[in-house]
């Protein structure tokens, strides 16, 4: 499953923000005093420092004054709301406009206690959240001293987002994505550009390595590093796409800056290998939302489900299987050698619901496939030994096993029950590998499934791939 949404609180934090040391040499800017808002002056002279710097180290100019305007939480909040409702991108709305809107209101309502600063593309502005501060200093463990630097570095940041959006226009580089997995590549380019001018930035003026990373968890929302999927973002954004830029500018020299904005990748593997972007292979590959939509007529469907398609890829798999207890040291060879992928969801609403999760990876050859599957296996096995362990618990396995089948190179099924306080679950899942691709059924709560269905479901899904395999070769021809 893809598709993950998490709710930070933020802590609430009673006191007033008290700084007493002079301005650092190192930022030239004015002090913050014992207040909980910051002053236009003190904003003019960090955006006035910051310009140059940005336009030292990209060599571009701003086309024009970025505008900045000093708001407090609830105005932010209606600020981001209508920006999210406004860039909508299709492909999120698979689940329906209802439920789009409602996650959309959900997200605004939680970035916006977080943010201190933010650039909306639409009208050229940064927003600085006054209120935000304090609890954000507290947060993130910010030292009086050090809280200059931090709001410098955060409002830098977002300038660097205002040139490259002047530059390259960056609501039509997100905007133009067509799926969560190259929406992922893209916010990559835009986050690996931060990532490049701000570590330059404060390599520069000597600032603390932890009050950089700070503002960067802080423009993704990460309250701490205990969330795998998080941190994975974190690293996909800011230390992988910061290497990708360099890795582009080192091949193409400083015009390579601007290269990925107007030629983005497509998939987080280029990010995490810039080599395959730089040199990209005319291999062509299997349809993989062609093979999906043909196979997810068979699959079961309760009354009010509702379905949707997600691309899958390298960043995602690191975070999934990170999160199920593999080893990074695993995990990222492992996900690496995955091309690309897709999820089809049926999901029907309410607590603990029914799913079906149909899954197809496209991996660079066989072996790694084979690999992929081994973990999957493991990660199944963890998770029964974890179901049987808590108090009022039980744990059921009706039936497990890896069945050779002329079609795969490998098949296996799994069955288990659990029963929580009297309240019973299901979950049955058969996966396997066929050529290089993975494919995977999962079924949770759905108390009317048989193993042969999923079985006859492999089973069409082999010959459709047989199918579009000769397809391919034909067009080859």
């Amino acid at each position: 499953m893809t598709k993950i949404t998490v709710n930070y609180h933020v802590k609430a934090f009673a006191g007033c923000l008290i700084v007493i040391l002079l301005c650092l040499l190192n930022t030239g800017c004015g002090l913050i005093e014992n207040k909980k808002s910051i002053d236009e002056k003190t904003v003019n002279e960090m955006t006035a420092k910051a310009k140059l710097l940005i336009e030292e180290i990209t060599g571009q100019k701003f086309k024009s004054d970025l505008k900045f305007k000093i708001v407090n939480r609830k105005e932010f909040r209606k600020v981001m709301e209508k920006s999210l409702l406004t860039d909508i991108m299709d492909w999120i709305k698979d689940f329906g406009d209802d439920q789009t809107e409602r996650r959309m209101k959900s997200s605004a309502k939680t970035r916006s206690r977080f943010y201190i600063a933010r650039h909306f593309n639409r009208d050229n502005t940064v927003y600085i959240v006054q209120n935000n501060i304090p609890p954000m200093k507290e947060m993130y463990d910010i030292k009086d001293e050090d809280l200059n630097d931090f709001i410098f570095v955060t409002i830098a940041h977002e300038m660097v987002h205002g040139l490259d959006n002047q530059h390259y226009d960056l609501s039509k580089l997100i905007g133009e994505s067509k799926d969560e997995e190259s929406n992922r590549a893209r916010g990559a380019v835009r986050g690996g550009s931060v990532g490049y001018v701000i570590g330059e930035i404060v390599d520069r003026l000597n600032i603390s390595p932890q009050v950089y990373k700070s503002s960067l968890m802080l423009d993704i929302c990460v309250e701490d590093e205990s969330d795998p999927r998080q941190m994975e973002m974190y690293n996909l954004y800011y230390i992988k796409g910061r290497e990708f830029i360099k890795a582009v500018v080192k091949e193409k020299g400083m015009e390579g800056y601007g290269l990925p904005f107007l030629s983005p990748p497509e998939s987080t593997r280029e990010i995490y290998y810039p080599e395959t972007y730089l040199n990209k292979s005319d291999t062509q590959n299997i349809d993989l939302m062609k093979l999906v939509k043909k196979a997810a007529p068979a699959l079961p469907e309760k009354s009010n489900m509702r379905s949707g398609i997600f691309a899958t890829g390298t960043a995602t798999l690191i975070g999934d299987l990170l999160y199920d207890g593999i080893d990074r040291k695993e995990a990222v060879p492992a996900a690496a050698e995955c091309l690309n992928g897709i999820t089809y969801q049926l999901v029907q609403p309410g607590f603990n619901p029914a799913q079906v999760l149909f899954t197809v990876l496209n991996f660079s050859d066989k072996i790694s496939a084979v690999k992929y599957d081994k973990l999957l296996e493991r990660i199944q096995s963890l998770k029964d030994d974890t179901s049987g362990a808590f108090l009022n618990t039980a744990h059921r396995l009706t039936k497990e096993g890896i069945q050779k089948k002329e079609a795969f190179d490998c098949l296996w099924f799994h069955d288990s029950g659990t029963k929580d306080n009297g309240k019973k679950g299901r979950s049955m899942i058969i996966a396997g590998v066929i050529d290089n691709l993975h494919i995977s059924i999962r079924y949770e709560q759905m108390d009317d499934a048989k193993e042969q269905d999923m079985r006859a479901i492999m089973d069409m899904v082999y010959r459709k791939n047989e199918q579009l395999k000769e397809e391919l070769d034909t067009a080859s021809l």
